[in-house]
C-alpha cells in the first residue's frame, strides 16, 4: 500500500522481504505516500539521516551532491534521526528539517509542503536558490553538464517556477533575470565511441 515517486538522478534500494522489513536506502529525491502499519515502521536510511513513519506523506532530499539533506512532512508525524550525533526530532506537518552535512546539524522551520513537491506534478521550481544550486539542479532536471566558468555573487538568486518548459526557454528566462550569458554544446562522440552529454556553460554578462 506504500507509494513513492523518484525525482531525476536518484535510486532507492530495499530488502528482498519488504513485507517484514519495511526499509529503503535513498540516494537523490523521493516522495512517499506510507500504508499505515504500527507493527512495520517504515525508515528511510540515507548517509547521514533515518526516517522512521508510521504512515504519512512527506518528501526527502539527500543529493551526494549538496550540502544539505532536506525532509518536508506533508501530513502525518516522522522521527528524524541524526546518524552522525545520535539526535532525533518529532516532524508535524508542514515542518521542514534541514540537516548541514558539514555541521553535523539540523534545524527546523514551518514551511508550506507544496512548494517542495511540485516536482511530483513536473513543475521545476527555485526558492531563491544560488546559482550553484540552480546549474545542478538543472543538470538533474534535464540530464545535462553545467559548468559555470567564473565565481558568482552569492547574491545571484532566483525564484521562479518552470512548468513543461525546454532548458533553452529556462536559460532564456534565468538570462532575463540574472546577470549572466550561457552557451550551449550539443551532445559529441567521445573517444570511446560513447556520446557526452549535452553541455551548458554559464559566465557572467560583461555589457
Amino acid at each position: 500500500g506504500t507509494t513513492g515517486w523518484l525525482n531525476s538522478n536518484s535510486s532507492v534500494k530495499y530488502n528482498g522481504n519488504f513485507n517484514t522489513d519495511r526499509q529503503v536506502t535513498l540516494k537523490g529525491e523521493a516522495f512517499f505516500d506510507v500504508f499505515k502499519d504500527k507493527k512495520r515502521p517504515f525508515k528511510v536510511n540515507t548517509n547521514e539521516v533515518i526516517v522512521s513513519v508510521l504512515g504519512t506523506r512527506f518528501n526527502i532530499a539527500s543529493y551526494e551532491d549538496e550540502k544539505n539533506v532536506e525532509v518536508v512532512l506533508e501530513e502525518g508525524k516522522l522521527i528524524f534521526n541524526d546518524k552522525e550525533m545520535n539526535k532525533s526530532y518529532t516532524m508535524n506537518p508542514n515542518d521542514l528539517t534541514i540537516y548541514d552535512k558539514a555541521l553535523k546539524d539540523y534545524s527546523t522551520e514551518v514551511v508550506q509542503p507544496q512548494k517542495y513537491l511540485s516536482w511530483t506534478e513536473g513543475k521545476l521550481v527555485f526558492r531563491n536558490d544560488p546559482l550553484d544550486v540552480i546549474a545542478r539542479r538543472l543538470g538533474r532536471w534535464y540530464n545535462i553538464d553545467v559548468e559555470i566558468r567564473v565565481p558568482l555573487p552569492e547574491d545571484f538568486r532566483l525564484r521562479a517556477t518552470f512548468i513543461d518548459e525546454d532548458l533553452e526557454e529556462v536559460l532564456y528566462l534565468l538570462k532575463r533575470s540574472l546577470p549572466i550569458d550561457y552557451k550551449i554544446e550539443n551532445r559529441s562522440i567521445k573517444p570511446d565511441e560513447t556520446y557526452a552529454k549535452k553541455k551548458v556553460t554559464i559566465t557572467l554578462r560583461t555589457k
